[in-house]
């Protein structure tokens, strides 16, 4: 199963991500934030950070999840690839993201995303599977 493919939004970048499980489909669409913005496979596993997050919902939940990814890597600078999660419910989770601080001369910035939007974003069980949707502001 692919993780994430990218859907055509006007003046957007959006993400269709996939999982057997909701907490993959979770993983895949914080995979699919960070390797917009760069080479995944140059970012290595050097440190992890232990990530909270809660919604009123699933897909509320999915954005702030992402938004606070997306904010670790504005203001650290943290690259993240792999994701576990220790707590998962449909409106909190806490997992540890690993990854690495950003560096100039191996990694490059490929798009840059200023935010995680709620337009159109959805979480879904489908034929067994889940499947997300969600938009980031470049």
């Amino acid at each position: 199963m692919k993780r994430y493919e990218i859907i055509d939004h006007t003046a957007d970048v959006g993400i269709q991500s996939f999982g057997r499980t909701c907490e993959e489909l979770f993983a895949n669409a914080a995979y699919a934030l960070f390797d917009l913005m760069t080479d995944l496979k140059r970012v290595g596993n050097k440190l992890s950070c232990r990530i909270q997050a809660e919604g009123i919902d699933r897909e509320d939940l999915l954005v702030r999840w992402l938004s606070e990814l997306l904010f670790l890597n504005a203001t650290q600078g943290y690259l993240f690839k792999d994701f576990s999660f220790s707590i998962f419910q449909p409106t909190a989770l806490e997992a540890t993201a690993y990854g690495e601080i950003f560096d100039p001369i191996r990694h490059e910035w490929k798009t840059e995303i200023k935010a995680v939007t709620y337009h159109q974003v959805a979480v879904q069980e489908k034929d067994g599977r889940w499947e997300g949707k969600v938009i980031f502001d470049v």
